[in-house]
């Protein structure tokens, strides 16, 4: 399994669903923990070049993806979400 790193999305997603009224639970480490019960979210970020990011998140059993433009200190969608079949 991969490690779980630090980065500056995980506390910005999590701010977010929480204030949406989700509850959010976060593991201190991978060995010797049983999933608490609920829905499993995981997310990629990929760097496609100097401008352009694909977040890849991982929600259940579905896999939802959206392209990023990183530009003038901003961030806006490059275009829809799209869902793998």
């Amino acid at each position: 399994q991969a490690p779980i790193l630090a980065d500056c999305f995980a506390p910005a997603l999590t701010r977010e669903l929480q204030q949406r009224g989700y509850a959010v639970a976060q593991p201190t480490s991978i060995s010797g923990t049983s999933p608490a019960p609920g829905t499993a979210l995981g997310y990629v970020i990929t760097a496609q070049g100097d401008a352009l990011i694909c977040l890849t998140l991982y929600l259940g059993p579905q896999t939802l993806s959206r392209a990023y433009v990183l530009g003038n200190g901003t961030t806006y969608a490059a275009g829809a979400w799209t869902r793998k079949e």
